[in-house]
Parts: structure tokens; sequence; C-alpha cells
């Protein structure tokens, strides 16, 4: 299935608002990103009145509209996102009403026919921008919101009966899912980077076994980093919950802790990982053991990245990744051989 068209979208808002009673006087998009041929994001400005209530009323909606090639993952997407807000909503902190450090987008509509998630835009700002002010408090906060989406503990077996894809999601799954090309392709094109990944890769599956025999798990995000968290304030909004699955939650610590490494300068990365792991709490501490090995995965993965987008210094910038996985996993594997 190809992408739908920017037609095909403001047609189906049209309708949709048609359906509500709810008058659209202008409409405004503007292309955010689009990841080759399999999925666009594009921001849409209405103006609208409501002819239900009040016809003279007028106002500005914003929405997000996620275009899939795949009606599988918009539908995969659509659910995850709608389970959150029924989770966040239903929070309790044993018997008293806390509200969650962390807020998710809440859906507008689906447009299953065409493979569109439309939800309504956060009007927050980029961490990048608090780093700009010097303000590294906004990593506590962060840190405070991946502990409460930790907390949550769900009913297991209703949530994955209603969401097949949402299961206990191992290493194997993670590599398999998440990493794009395959290693493997990455081996067979540069075949002198095939003894670092078998070695990572034999190293990252020896984690399994570990989570088979009884690591606490949770709710995880599997995209914890700086692009998809938004400030407005009063809380963190945490946006793409496609990847969403049950998991180690040192994973999400580990995941954010790499992309603020890989992003940020150290005089930077340094004090807000600090930040985010202080707020975040003791519980990073039981399971300090397991963040290398999730950063080796990472490793891995932006180097299959960098394979794959071949921009910029994409060469310089794979072997970068691969000598962080090498310093990991050849040190790991010595040591059990």
């Amino acid at each position: 299935m190809t992408l739908a068209t920017i037609e095909q979208g403001t047609t189906s808002i049209r309708n949709f608002l048609e359906q509500s009673s709810v008058r659209l006087r202008s409409l405004e998009w503007q292309v955010l990103d689009q990841t080759t041929d399999q999925r666009r994001t594009v921001h849409f400005k209405l103006g609208v009145d409501n002819a239900a209530t009040d016809p003279k009323s007028q106002d500005v909606l914003e929405i997000i509209g996620k275009f899939h090639s795949d009606g599988k993952a918009c539908r995969h997407e659509w659910s995850n996102l709608s389970k959150m807000e029924q989770l966040v909503d239903g929070w309790r902190d044993g018997e008293l009403l806390r509200e969650l450090q962390f807020g998710v987008p809440r859906i507008f509509f689906h447009d299953e026919s065409h493979s569109i998630l439309f939800q309504h835009r956060i009007a927050g700002s980029s961490f990048y921008q608090a780093l700009d002010r010097g303000d590294f408090t906004i990593f506590g906060s962060a840190g405070r919101s991946l502990f409460d989406l930790h907390q949550i503990k769900p009913d297991v077996d209703q949530l994955v009966g209603q969401n097949k894809l949402l299961g206990l999601k191992f290493m194997s799954d993670h590599v398999r899912e998440l990493i794009e090309p395959s290693p493997r392709v990455l081996c067979e094109s540069l075949p002198q980077c095939k003894d670092s990944v078998n070695r990572a890769l034999d190293f990252l599956a020896q984690h399994d076994a570990k989570l088979a025999n009884g690591v606490p798990v949770s709710l995880v995000h599997r995209d914890f980093q700086l692009r998809n968290l938004l400030a407005d304030g009063s809380k963190i909004w945490i946006i793409d919950w496609d990847k969403l699955a049950f998991g180690d939650p040192a994973f999400d610590v580990a995941y954010f802790i790499s992309y603020v490494e890989n992003h940020l300068p150290n005089t930077r990365a340094e004090p807000a990982i600090a930040e985010f792991l202080s707020c975040y709490g003791p519980m990073a501490n039981e399971f300090s053991d397991r963040i290398p090995v999730y950063q080796c995965f990472n490793f891995l993965r932006r180097a299959c990245r960098r394979f794959r987008l071949r921009d910029r210094d994409w060469e310089s910038e794979m072997n970068r990744m691969l000598r962080g996985m090498d310093a990991i996993s050849a040190p790991k594997q010595a040591a059990l051989a």
C-alpha cells in the first residue's frame, strides 16, 4: 500500500468535521517529516466554528496527521495510543488519585481506509530549546516521566488480548523489529564488519535468558528520546507510541542515555544524564548491570541506520558506532571464553 496523498488527508478531515457538525473555514498544512515512502507526518491548522453549539464561535484546531503506507502499522499505533489514553486516564497510585508526570496525545480520529492517524497537536517546546537556555532540570522531568510510565501496571492478559502486537519483547524481538536493515545485511554488504557484528549479536542473545528467568517487566516505549518529548511547563508529553510493548524497563533508560550521549557534547550530556537518572530514582540502580547490554544494542542499531541512510559522513559515523559496540561486547565475550 502507498502513502495517502495530502489531498486525501484533507478530504478525510473535511468529511469528519462535517459529520461532527463542525464547519471548516480554513485549512493549512505543512509536512513535518517524511521517511522515504513509508511514513509522513503533517501539521494541519484548521479554522473552524461549531454549528452545533454557537455558529458565531471560531477556533483554531491544530492536528498532527500520521500517514502510514502499512495499514497494519497504522492500526497498531492507533491501538497503542488508545490504550495509553485509557491507562493515563485511569491511573491510580494506591487509593489516591495522583497526576502522572507525563501526558499522551489525544486521538482526533483514525482514518482506517487511508491509514492515517490524526491526533491533537501538543503545544510544547523541545528539549533542545531548554538546553539553549541552560536548563537541565527538564531532564529530571524526563526521568520522573519515564519512571511513572514504568510504574503503570495494566492487566497484561487483557492488554495483550486487545492488541496482539503488544506482547513481551525480548532482545531478539528488539533486534528484529527496531534495527533496519538487519545486522545480517550489514555483514553481507560490508564483510569487514562481520566479526564485530556477530560478536555483538552473540552477546545480546545471552541477555534473553536473564529476561526469561524473571527480570521484572513493565510497559516500555522503545523510542524514548529527545525528539519524542515535549514540555509545556507543567508536564512532559511523550509522543510516537507505535513501538510500545512489555519489556525490561532498563531498555528505555539505556535508550535515552545512548541518545543523549550520541547527540549532545559531553559538557551537556553528562549533567543531562545525571539529572535524568537522579530523578528516575533508585530503581535505575537495580538494573544498572543491564544498561550496557542495551547500550550495545543501540550502537548496533545506529550503525545499521547510518549504513541505511548513507548520509553525510555515514561511514565514519557507522565505524564510530561499531567501535562503541566493540568496547562493550568484546570484553564481555572474552570474559566468558
